[in-house]
């Protein structure tokens, strides 16, 4: 197949560009434009009057295609900031055949204003084949005019990574939507293996006004959470307003850490540019996205995330203290000796607190290894090493200096040894929590506390306090001792004789 034909296989583009003044009905307006076809003969055709004018296209593509419309500029009507709507005109977009399917998927678009070309790119993508367009005006204005182009694009070209089981928000597909509603969503995480793709009604266009919609995120693997990324490397552009205490009132995306809007309330996103990395305490996150009538300008598109499987929390041989939400106790038992947990990656509070305590028996050693991979500046975050009731050491972001990671170990005999996390400025989330590895060292060392830390190029060493030798030892070094004297005394009397 040589170009020209893979382009007329995959995708049609019609370019409008129309003054509206100059131009007759019967020259260009209601027309049908079809996949493969040139433009068809007029279906309606009045000739326009002085005071108003009403013109209409319909784009008819394949039935496994999109409509993708484009306006590049347009000088039509103007917007009421007050009453929030356009007046005197507006281009309306509309995902069907006709006005007569107007909200029968998601809510028209419609737009308004002076745009100049290249001063506004916006798009309005359909999920179904056919898009409508109508532009109308109450009174001729001299400047009245409108240049959009449309693109004829098969479903499986606008998007191929991921593939259509692994994208989410998208009504092409459908996958996920639950029965009898608009655009709500349930995604079952466990199936993503990291390929997951959550997106706003319409994306990679314009999102449709007035819409509400529900992304549960759930992961059905046992003791398995979710983790969620907005914005950052991905696209986020939700219309904001910058009048006072106006943030985030129309357009927004609400996180949830669980199944239902009761669930505790994560954070509120809006705006352009807004990103959020989130991960679940439990098995479901709740994204809910709601837009407001539209205003201009007109250059917002919704998000673009995505949806991973997060490991379960790990807290291996602890008990969860009860009245507490992060305090945990680790008992050495002939079933547990050693083992590992974190502390939270989910979202905490500000001035949060977290303990883990770790309990001997007589004659155990208590060794715990805390590995650290970012804290805050100004200890606004960090940990605590407690030594029975002795703070022994207190690890802030300096300890870090750039490195990429660090281990710090400690051991006592003591029979408690407790690590304290503090962060006063709370989190959304920690990718890298604060991990620690902890054992039950059966021993007679009288070791009361040790810190091995090191990191790539760096090692540090704390204090040893005195330790004695075991007494089973003491007849073996003692002939070691007296062997190597003797050793000693008869290479001098070689020398000398």
């Amino acid at each position: 197949m040589d170009i020209r034909g893979f382009i007329m296989h995959h995708c049609i583009a019609v370019v409008i560009v129309a003054v509206l003044h100059k131009i007759k009905a019967q020259d260009l307006c209601n027309q049908t434009f079809s996949y493969g076809s040139s433009l068809a003969q007029p279906m309606f055709a009045e000739p326009y009057i002085n005071h108003a004018f009403y013109c209409w296209f319909k784009f008819v593509a394949k039935p496994n295609q999109s409509v993708v419309v484009t306006i590049n500029g347009a000088s039509i009507g103007k917007y009421n900031h007050e009453h929030r709507r356009c007046e005197r005109g507006s281009i309306r977009m509309i995902d069907g055949s006709s006005s007569a399917d107007s909200g029968n998927i998601l809510p028209d678009t419609v737009i308004c204003g002076q745009f100049r070309h290249g001063q506004i790119k916006l798009k309005k993508v359909t999920y179904s084949h056919t898009a409508f367009v109508e532009f109308r005006s109450n009174k001729l204005r001299k400047h009245n005019s409108f240049d959009i182009s449309v693109d004829f694009e098969d479903i499986d070209r606008i998007d191929m990574t991921p593939s259509p089981e692994y994208t989410f928000g998208d009504l092409k597909y459908q996958n996920g939507l639950v029965e009898n509603s608009v655009c709500d969503w349930e995604i079952p995480v466990e199936r993503c293996y990291g390929k997951c793709r959550i997106m706003s009604p319409g994306y990679p266009g314009i999102y449709p006004p007035n819409t509400r919609c529900k992304y549960k995120i759930t992961n059905n693997e046992e003791q398995q959470r979710v983790e969620l990324q907005l914005g950052g490397p991905y696209k986020f552009s939700l219309y904001k307003s910058h009048e006072p205490n106006d943030s985030c009132r129309e357009d927004y995306v609400m996180i949830y850490d669980g199944a239902t809007e009761s669930s505790p309330f994560l954070g509120r996103l809006c705006g352009i540019g807004d990103a959020a990395h989130v991960i679940s305490s439990g098995s479901h996150l709740l994204l809910v996205f709601n837009s407001g009538p539209g205003s201009p300008p007109w250059n917002y598109v919704g998000f673009d995330g995505r949806v991973n499987d997060r490991w379960a929390s790990s807290h291996a041989g602890g008990i969860k203290m009860e009245n507490t939400s992060c305090d945990w106790q680790f008992k050495s038992s002939d079933n547990n000796k050693e083992g590992d947990m974190h502390f939270p990656d989910y979202q905490l509070p500000t001035e949060s607190t977290c303990l883990a305590t770790f309990i001997s028996l007589p004659k155990e050693i208590i060794e715990i290894t805390v590995k650290v991979s970012h804290l805050r500046a100004e200890c606004e975050e960090f940990v605590e090493i407690n030594d029975g009731t002795r703070v022994v050491d207190k690890i802030c972001e300096d300890r870090l200096a750039g490195r990429r990671k660090l281990d710090l170990t400690y051991n006592t005999t003591n029979a408690q040894f407790a690590v304290r996390y503090t962060n006063h400025g709370g989190q959304l989330s920690n990718p890298i929590p604060i991990w620690i590895e902890y054992k039950f060292i059966s021993g007679e060392k009288n070791v009361r506390y040790h810190v091995a830390a090191s990191n790539n190029k760096e090692k540090t060493t704390g204090v040893t306090s005195s330790s004695t030798i075991n007494h089973a030892s003491a007849p073996i070094v003692a002939v070691l001792y007296i062997s190597f004297v003797y050793i000693l005394m008869n290479q001098l009397i070689a020398t000398f004789v």
